[in-house]
């Protein structure tokens, strides 16, 4: 990423104020030495909630490697249910089977654990290993780290959200606003994006941060959904706990082709002698009636 702006500002959120201004402007320096920026500022906050590490935000993109942001990840990737992979029918609500589950998902889980610039005499220092070492250590931050394009909430009105510095955002794409908030990305303008919400959204307001997720709305599919109660995102609202499905689609697919459709054979009667006598209708059958 190259920076053709004068000043770029450098934020590092740590999980407490114990880390010293110096080494936070040595992160800072090599933060931007290996992104290429020429002038930044730095800007340094602290949230506990982070529990250890730290999250930088520069150029419009967030690099989270706190130990929160990690758990959340983990959470997030559970939160896929892996059904019975061998039969294909729901698992059982037993303690060995959600072990395994559970066992299999971390397993699956593609990341290290949370790094800690803690020697500070790599960083400080300017021999060719030294370098080597270091720009290998900040290559390996950017890929292991939870790298996102973040925007922030221009107005909310009728449901939709103007957003501001979402450059990449695609049509249709997931929007996240927090844990409980997202929205669908619909209008693609030079300098913003309308994201249209999916649910209330209360906290939602102006100023409030948001990122993109890479993903269009999906919705579980399967046997596991029927007679069940779902949100806009598939996730479970009638009490009767998760889903258990081994796939998804997206919500905006193409419809499948005539050929491929099962052919309409069986009349479906409305119970209404002249509508059943003027317009037969076929079970299965898309029919406009005005």
């Amino acid at each position: 990423m190259n920076n053709n702006s004068a000043f770029e500002v450098i934020k590092i959120v740590t999980a407490s104020d114990d880390m010293p201004p110096e080494k936070v402007a040595l992160i800072a320096r090599r933060f931007a030495e290996h992104l290429h920026i020429q002038g930044y500022t730095i800007e340094q906050e602290t949230d506990p909630s982070l529990i250890n590490g730290y999250v930088i935000y520069s150029q419009g993109t967030k690099y989270d490697y706190s130990v929160a942001g990690q758990l959340s990840r983990i959470g997030r990737h559970l939160k896929t249910d892996r059904g019975d992979e061998k039969s294909g029918s729901a698992a059982k609500d037993d303690f060995s089977e959600i072990h395994r589950s559970l066992t299999e998902s971390l397993a699956d889980f593609k990341e290290s654990p949370a790094m800690l610039f803690e020697d500070d005499e790599l960083w400080e220092g300017e021999s060719p290993e030294q370098e080597e070492k270091r720009e290998k250590i900040l290559s390996d931050f950017a890929k292991t780290s939870e790298v996102e394009q973040i925007g922030k909430v221009i107005s909310v009105s009728d449901g939709v959200a103007k957003v501001s510095g979402l450059e990449n955002c695609v049509a249709s794409e997931l929007i996240m606003f927090s844990e409980t908030s997202y929205g669908i990305a619909m209008n693609l303008e030079r300098d913003s994006v309308g994201v249209v919400l999916l649910n209330e959204c209360r906290d939602v307001v102006e100023g409030v941060m948001c990122h993109r997720t890479g993903l269009t709305v999906s919705v579980p599919v399967g046997r596991g959904m029927l007679g069940r109660v779902v949100d806009p995102l598939g996730n479970p609202i009638d009490g009767k706990g998760i889903i258990r499905s081994t796939s998804k689609r997206p919500i905006e697919t193409p419809a499948p082709s005539i050929v491929e459709r099962s052919p309409i054979c069986e009349p479906l009667q409305t119970g209404i002698t002249a509508i059943d006598a003027m317009t037969p209708i076929g079970r299965g059958q898309r029919e406009l009636i005005i």
